[in-house]
Order: structure tokens, then sequence, then C-alpha cells
């Protein structure tokens, strides 16, 4: 393993590791590919944006390894969520997965092409961009995601209030189970969300 290998994944291990505690994180700017829809999570919609979003990392990765040699995990599906209104037909979502940023932009979109070639079309709104979140809290939830409410309810009462935060920002979920081969019990999700010191 090269030492930009091991950089990449002490990156992953800081960004991705959560405790069931709520905690404070600096998440610097980062590369994603990412993907805008609307709807409840496992419509149709949802459903073949995030199947896009893995053919394009794969294809991403394949060429990294190929041409540049360079190995990497793909790293977790990650969501970014708000809404108007309760309805879940009404949520919007960007539905992401990181690009590390030792791939070039060149490799990035050949990458892109590879995988269009491969599911005939991808969507106008698929794009690969860079975000930055800055201070957030995160913390660990484990199990069933329609089961989250209360776990997001008090990270924002007790913690983001209670330390003198706002929010700022979308709420942020990161999906380090897979759902296909994890029981709803024991799924791992983080729960992030993006914060600013509230101003007296």
């Amino acid at each position: 393993m090269t030492s930009d290998e091991r950089d990449f994944q002490a990156l992953l291990n800081r960004l991705y590791a959560a405790r069931a505690a709520p905690a404070q994180i600096d998440v610097p700017e980062l590369t994603f590919i990412k993907v805008d829809g609307t709807g409840a999570p496992g419509g149709a919609e949802h459903a073949e944006a995030i199947k896009t979003l893995y053919t394009v990392s794969y294809s991403i990765r394949r060429i990294a390894k190929e041409r540049l040699n360079f190995k990497y995990p793909v790293p977790p599906l990650e969501g970014l969520w708000w809404s108007r209104g309760t309805e879940r037909s009404a949520w919007r979502w960007t539905m992401m997965i990181m690009v590390p940023d030792l791939v070039p932009p060149k490799a990035q979109q050949e990458g892109m092409e590879a995988a269009a070639k491969k599911l005939g079309r991808l969507p106008p709104n698929l794009r690969i961009e860079t975000f930055r979140e800055g201070l957030c809290v995160q913390m660990l939830f484990v199990g069933p995601y329609s089961d989250e409410g209360p776990a997001i309810n008090a990270l924002h009462r007790d913690f983001i209030v209670g330390a003198g935060f706002v929010t700022n920002g979308p709420h942020h979920e990161i999906y380090l189970s897979d759902p296909n081969r994890t029981p709803a019990a024991k799924l791992r999700t983080i729960l992030r969300q993006p914060v600013a010191r509230a101003t007296e």
C-alpha cells in the first residue's frame, strides 16, 4: 500500500467513524459524485439514483486502478435530506459518494463516460463537484432507518441547542451498512448535521 493510499484510508477513518454519543467534527472540502431527486427513500427515483452513483463510482475506481495504479475502497453512500412539508413524497435529497482527490479530473470524466455507456444514459443533474460542510455534529445510529427520528430529534434538542449551535445546512446521513446484506436492527448510519455558533 502506498503512502497516498494510507492517507486516504486515514481520511476515511476520521470522517466515517462515529460513536453513539454526539461529537463535533470539522469536515474538509471533499469531492463527490452527486445526483438530486425528490420523493421517499426506497422509491423508484431514489433507487435509480443509488444504482447510478455506484456504477459511476466503480467505473472511476477501475480507471484509477488500471491507469494510475491507485487502489481504494469505494466510500459509503451518503445523503443530504430536506423538505418543506411532512409528506414523504415531498422530501428532497441529494445522494452522493465521495471520490478521492487523488483521482484526477480526467479519470473522473472517463469514469462518467464509461458508466454512461453501461447504463445507456446518466441523469442530467448528475455531477462531480466539491463540497465543504465545515463544523458539524454527528453520532452513530444503529437500527432501522425508519427509527432514526427520536435520535435526530435528541441530537438537535439536547446537543446542538445545548452547545449553543444552530443548524447550518441540510440533514446528512452516511450509510455504513449494506441494507441488502444487513438486518435492519443492525444497520449502522452516521447522522451528521452542519452547525454554526448561535449569535446573540
